[in-house]
Protein backbone atom coordinates (compact mmCIF):
# COMPACT_ATOMS: atom_id res chain seq x y z
CA UNK A 1 0.00 0.00 0.00
CA UNK A 2 2.60 1.94 1.27
CA UNK A 3 4.50 1.58 -2.60
CA UNK A 4 1.36 2.89 -4.10
CA UNK A 5 1.26 6.15 -1.99
CA UNK A 6 4.48 6.89 -2.83
CA UNK A 7 3.25 8.63 -6.64
CA UNK A 8 2.30 11.65 -6.45
CA UNK A 9 0.38 11.49 -9.43
CA UNK A 10 -1.39 8.17 -7.52
CA UNK A 11 -2.07 10.13 -4.31
CA UNK A 12 -3.66 12.92 -6.25
CA UNK A 13 -6.19 10.64 -8.00
CA UNK A 14 -6.83 9.31 -5.39
CA UNK A 15 -7.85 12.19 -3.28
CA UNK A 16 -9.91 13.77 -5.80
CA UNK A 17 -12.19 10.94 -5.87
CA UNK A 18 -12.04 11.05 -2.18
CA UNK A 19 -13.35 14.56 -2.61
CA UNK A 20 -16.33 13.35 -4.52
CA UNK A 21 -19.18 11.86 -3.77
CA UNK A 22 -19.09 7.42 -3.26
CA UNK A 23 -21.21 6.66 -6.25
CA UNK A 24 -19.35 9.02 -8.79
CA UNK A 25 -17.88 7.61 -11.54
CA UNK A 26 -14.78 8.98 -13.00
CA UNK A 27 -13.22 9.15 -17.05
CA UNK A 28 -9.75 8.20 -17.44
CA UNK A 29 -9.09 11.85 -18.92
CA UNK A 30 -10.41 13.32 -15.49
CA UNK A 31 -6.85 12.66 -14.18
CA UNK A 32 -5.17 14.15 -16.52
CA UNK A 33 -4.15 17.97 -15.58
CA UNK A 34 -5.69 20.74 -17.24
CA UNK A 35 -3.10 23.04 -18.69
CA UNK A 36 -1.17 20.24 -20.28
CA UNK A 37 -1.22 19.82 -24.27
CA UNK A 38 1.07 18.22 -27.18
CA UNK A 39 3.77 15.61 -26.08
CA UNK A 40 3.30 16.02 -21.97
CA UNK A 41 -0.51 15.57 -22.14
CA UNK A 42 0.03 12.30 -24.01
CA UNK A 43 2.84 11.70 -21.64
CA UNK A 44 0.72 11.32 -18.69
CA UNK A 45 -2.13 9.79 -20.61
CA UNK A 46 0.67 6.90 -21.34
CA UNK A 47 1.37 6.81 -17.72
CA UNK A 48 -2.27 6.70 -16.62
CA UNK A 49 -3.23 3.99 -18.30
CA UNK A 50 -0.13 1.54 -18.02
CA UNK A 51 1.55 2.53 -14.90
CA UNK A 52 -0.86 4.45 -12.43
CA UNK A 53 -4.95 2.68 -13.06
CA UNK A 54 -3.52 -0.62 -13.11
CA UNK A 55 -1.17 -0.27 -10.19
CA UNK A 56 -4.45 0.99 -7.95
CA UNK A 57 -7.00 -1.31 -9.56
CA UNK A 58 -4.42 -4.28 -8.81
CA UNK A 59 -4.61 -3.00 -5.02
CA UNK A 60 -8.57 -2.92 -5.69
CA UNK A 61 -8.00 0.75 -4.29
CA UNK A 62 -10.49 1.90 -7.78
CA UNK A 63 -12.70 -0.57 -9.63
CA UNK A 64 -11.30 0.26 -13.26
CA UNK A 65 -13.46 -0.92 -16.32
CA UNK A 66 -10.96 -0.64 -19.47
CA UNK A 67 -13.84 -1.94 -21.40
CA UNK A 68 -16.55 0.68 -20.48
CA UNK A 69 -13.87 3.88 -19.68
CA UNK A 70 -14.75 4.15 -16.29
CA UNK A 71 -13.23 4.26 -12.53
CA UNK A 72 -14.81 4.10 -9.45
CA UNK A 73 -13.71 2.79 -5.93
CA UNK A 74 -12.54 -0.24 -5.25
CA UNK A 75 -13.24 -2.36 -2.16
CA UNK A 76 -9.74 -1.32 -0.55
CA UNK A 77 -10.20 2.78 -1.64
CA UNK A 78 -11.24 3.76 1.89
CA UNK A 79 -8.82 2.02 3.44
CA UNK A 80 -5.84 3.46 1.58
CA UNK A 81 -7.49 7.09 1.65
CA UNK A 82 -7.51 6.68 5.74
CA UNK A 83 -3.64 5.75 5.25
CA UNK A 84 -2.96 8.60 2.56
CA UNK A 85 -4.78 11.42 4.83
CA UNK A 86 -2.25 9.83 7.94
CA UNK A 87 0.54 10.32 6.06
CA UNK A 88 -0.16 14.09 4.60
CA UNK A 89 -1.50 15.34 8.48
CA UNK A 90 1.95 13.85 10.08
CA UNK A 91 4.70 15.27 7.51
CA UNK A 92 5.25 17.80 4.77
CA UNK A 93 2.35 15.74 2.49
CA UNK A 94 5.03 14.86 -0.47
CA UNK A 95 4.82 11.19 0.82
CA UNK A 96 8.94 11.45 -0.24
CA UNK A 97 9.40 8.80 2.97
CA UNK A 98 7.09 6.45 1.84
CA UNK A 99 9.60 5.34 -1.23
Amino acid sequence: MLRTLSESYRRRILREMADRSREDRFEPETFVPTGTDGDERRSLQTELLHIHLPKLDDGEFVDWNRDAGEIRRGRNFDEIVRVLDRVLDSGDGSARHLA
